[in-house]
């Protein structure tokens, strides 16, 4: 739309320069004709065509501004785009670290479970390895005990 208001100032400042120059060429041969109403006609088409060719111009000038402030606004919203883009970048990063940290602490867990897992086989076989003695202990002692009774006292 601005590139066609632009043509058509362009237009209407060629038809200006035309009325213009025709003006002048009557004032130059105004003598060649009766009276001068044709230069009034003409003065009065080039103040009408002037007054348009204004009109596009602060249309023009309007535009321009109206572009320049939304390039402005565009640039300060790309601007935050990239704020919170490089924002968004380290909480994905900070994410992938926690889920890497996670991962290798369940690594460690299962290991651990693990090695408690395999060392209870043994502990359980020892405590009933001692089970077994404490009670082959109480026998013999108990048998120690009941033979004391049998021997002459000393």
């Amino acid at each position: 739309e601005l590139f066609s208001i632009i043509r058509t100032v362009s237009h209407y400042k060629t038809i200006v320069s035309h009325y213009e120059r025709t003006i002048s060429y009557y004032q130059m041969t105004v003598s060649h004709y009766r009276g001068l109403f044709p230069i009034i006609r003409f003065q009065l088409t080039v103040s009408y065509y002037k007054t348009i060719v204004s009109h596009y111009e602060r249309t023009i000038s309007h535009y321009q501004m109206t572009v320049s402030h939304y390039r402005g606004t565009v640039f300060c919203y790309q601007r935050t785009v990239s704020h919170y883009k490089t924002k968004v970048s380290h909480y994905e990063r900070t994410i992938s670290h926690y889920q890497m940290t996670v991962s290798h602490y369940r690594g460690t867990v299962f290991y651990y479970q693990r090695t408690v897992s395999h060392y209870k086989i043994p502990v359980s076989h020892y405590q009933r390895t001692v089970s077994y003695y404490q009670r082959v202990v109480s026998h013999y002692e108990r048998t120690v005990s009941h033979m004391r009774c049998y021997l002459p006292p000393s």
